[in-house]
């Protein structure tokens, strides 16, 4: 451009010479024409500048005093005029802001605008810059502010694309400072938005990222209890929050009648019904958020003073059934009981007012019954009774069946009394059982039971029934004879050989008679009946050997009969004599032995001076006489022996002498001792 300039400046340079040198100086010179010369390039191409601030200079020369002008205000020349001759203007150049290249022109011309010279200047666009930092922000739910820094190299506008960030400016020039906020975020969840600079020609953006955390939870009421008057009335509940939450549920005697929000705080208007009831009574409305976490609020209300009447105050029923109904009005909670069983109500409990029906069943009785209802406050402090009478009926006594056939083994069978009047079971067979009885309104279901008939004989039994009136009503029971039967258990007794006792069962549905082969067996009877323990004795067995018995048992007509086997142990061998030793004066004498015993023995040997001379038996007890012989000789001794099966036994007989040496000088003969 410098050399465009240059070239310019010689070419008016070179035409104001040439000027010079044509006229003489006198005033009869030709008239001036006008003239301006700048370089051709220039006025035909123009002049071409940065988007920057800047300065320019342009030299002409011209023959005839000018003036410049331009044809925007970005551009401002200096000087705007001057005299014939060489000139240069300087041209100051704002820079170009408007992001978009932009041309005016610089005209030079004469004083009466004969001649004028026009060159036009071009100048670029400014290249946008734009930074902000931080790229993003973070903000607690509170509310708060944080600064953001902008540098750029022209003017800029400032954005947001949520209502709850705040900015300090909407625009800019350069490098600046602007404060961005938030408000409180009184919601549980996080929020997010952005807030964006532009260059004003739109050709940088930058985007800062908004985030805010989301409130803690705020659930709460000003009041958790609430006392109201039994006449009712009005109460309020606030309750703060920052979630989602309902009424999950009230009393139904609790009403909400109103509910006005405020920030975050809703105050709910509550109306509870009159309490009619004496009783106090408390209920709890619930408010549950959306996380399910509950807030009880307890409303407790008063209970009403009590009243309570019925109406009629009697009740007259006839014989039949019948239902008739009663009044009850009251402000609370009430029972009602009936004072005998025939008397239904189809209702024990109530509250407030209600009707109440009573039903007298039947009256099968021959007499007139009453009965009382009694109605109570469910605190027991108001009662009220209704008197209820219910006609006598006509006198009514059967049975459904006068005769019963039961079979051998037993069973049961059924007898259906239909009565209106008391009566009882006056008599019945032993062997006939009353196992229940059912009552079905006038009628009792009775079931009876027959014992199996273990005789072989057919029997016969009456139930009696009589009523209050002494008039009786049999029924009779007859059963058919088992097939006769007979056993014994155990089929073998074993006795020792003491006298001792044992007892065998006998079971039978007949007669029968018991007898031993034995008279040694001893039958406790000698007959029976049915099933039976009978006790057989065995006497004491003094024999050394076993010894055997039956029992037999017969039905009475013969067709059955049962044996026992009795075994009897024998007695243990017993044998013992009384005196081993006998000593015998010379003159000889008689002695008695004494021999116990149970078993068979005999004398097998004794002295030939001793004889055997008598001998007695009592029981088990034998006693045996022996003679001893004079000894005229010298003292001498000898052995009775006794023997038998398993026995031995001796007795030892020493005798003086008759002479000296046998110490007893005696020559006596004779001589008869015995010994007891």
């Amino acid at each position: 451009m410098m050399r465009k300039l240059l070239t310019f400046l010689k070419a008016v340079a070179i035409a104001t010479l040439i000027a010079g040198c044509g006229g003489t100086g006198t005033e009869n010179e030709p008239e001036i024409t006008p003239e301006i010369k700048f370089t051709e390039d220039i006025v035909t191409s123009g002049i071409s500048v940065e988007s920057a601030e800047q300065s320019i200079t342009l030299s002409f020369s011209t023959n005839v005093a000018w003036s410049a002008t331009v044809s925007a205000d970005w551009l401002t020349i200096s000087p705007s005029s001057g005299e014939a001759g060489k000139n240069s203007v300087k041209v100051e150049v704002e820079e170009n802001r408007t992001g978009q290249p932009r041309s005016a022109t610089i005209t030079i011309s004469d004083k009466e605008s004969m001649q004028k010279v026009s060159v036009t200047v071009r100048q670029e666009a400014l290249k946008a810059s734009l930074t902000v930092s931080p790229e993003s922000l973070e903000f607690s739910a509170n509310k708060g502010e944080e600064m953001l820094n902008v540098t750029s190299n022209t003017d800029w506008v400032i954005t947001k694309d949520a209502e709850w960030i705040t900015l300090d400016s909407d625009k800019g020039k350069g490098l600046a400072t602007i404060a961005a906020g938030v408000t409180e975020n009184t919601s549980l969840t996080s929020r997010t938005g952005s807030i964006t600079v532009s260059t004003s020609d739109g050709s940088v953006k930058k985007t800062v990222s908004v985030r805010q955390s989301g409130a803690d939870v705020v659930f709460s009421v000003d009041k958790n209890e609430h006392s109201v008057a039994a006449a009712g009335g009005d109460f309020t509940v606030k309750v703060t929050r920052n979630i989602g939450y309902k009424i999950n549920s009230q009393p139904e005697w609790v009403k909400q009648t109103g509910k006005v929000p405020s920030g975050n705080t809703d105050t709910y208007t509550f109306t509870a019904e009159a309490n009619t009831s004496t009783e106090a009574r408390e209920g709890v409305i619930v408010f549950c958020n959306d996380n399910n976490e509950c807030v009880p609020v307890t409303v407790k209300q008063a209970g009403a003073n009590a009243t309570l009447s019925v109406s009629p105050a009697e009740l007259t029923f006839t014989a039949n059934t019948e239902s008739k109904s009663l009044d009850v009005t009251s402000n609370t909670a009430w029972t009602a009981a009936s004072g005998a069983s025939w008397a239904k109500l189809n209702k024990t409990n109530g509250s407030g007012n209600a009707q109440i029906a009573v039903t007298a069943e039947e009256n099968t009785a021959i007499t007139q019954r009453s009965a009382t209802i009694t109605i109570k406050t469910a605190d027991g402090k108001a009662s009220a009774t209704v008197k209820v009478t219910q006609s006598a009926a006509n006198v009514i006594f059967s049975v459904d069946k006068n005769e019963h056939s039961v079979a051998a083994a037993g069973g049961d069978f059924t007898v259906k009394v239909t009565r209106n009047i008391g009566y009882k079971i006056n008599s019945q067979p032993e062997w006939v059982k009353q196992t229940g009885k059912v009552p079905s309104g006038n009628t009792d279901t009775y079931t009876f039971t027959a014992e199996a008939n273990t005789s072989t004989e057919a029997r016969e039994g009456v139930i009696v029934f009589c009523n209050d009136n002494n008039e009786c009503i049999q029924v009779t029971v007859k059963q058919a004879g088992a097939k006769a039967s007979l056993s014994v258990s155990p089929a073998e007794l074993t006795f020792t050989a003491k006298p001792e006792s044992k007892s065998f069962s006998v079971s039978s549905n007949t007669d029968w008679s018991v007898a031993s082969s034995a008279d040694w067996v001893k039958i406790g009877t000698t007959s029976g009946s049915g099933n039976a323990h009978v006790t057989a004795s065995a006497e004491e067995n003094t024999a050394t050997t076993q010894r055997t018995a039956t029992i037999t048992l017969k039905t009475t007509d013969g067709k059955a009969t049962a044996t026992i086997k009795v075994t009897q142990n024998p007695a243990d061998v017993v044998f013992s004599i009384d005196i081993k030793e006998f000593s015998i004066d010379a003159k000889g004498e008689e002695i008695t032995i004494k021999i116990k015993h149970n078993s068979a023995y005999s004398v097998k040997s004794m002295p030939d001076w001793v004889n055997q001379t008598n001998k007695t038996v009592s029981g088990d007890t034998d006693n045996i006489s022996f003679a001893v012989q004079h000894n005229p000789g010298y003292k001498r001794q000898g052995e009775i022996i006794f023997n038998g099966d398993g026995i031995y036994g001796t007795v030892t007989i020493k005798q003086f002498g008759s002479k000296a040496d046998g110490g007893n000088d005696d020559t006596t003969t004779g001589g008869k001792i015995t010994l007891e």
